[in-house]
């Protein structure tokens, strides 16, 4: 393997993991966000 490989590889599994925990965070805090604003009457 060369670096090209591991790099490609690398960024691949980062997407993988990341990109969805990233979306999943966005919407939990939007969703808690929305409910404190509900709470509060603002």
């Amino acid at each position: 393997m060369n670096i090209v490989d591991i790099n490609l590889i690398s960024q691949t599994a980062l997407n993988i993991c990341v990109l969805p925990m990233i979306a999943y965070l966005t919407l939990f805090i939007r969703e808690e966000y929305y409910k404190l604003k509900i709470i509060k009457g603002d």
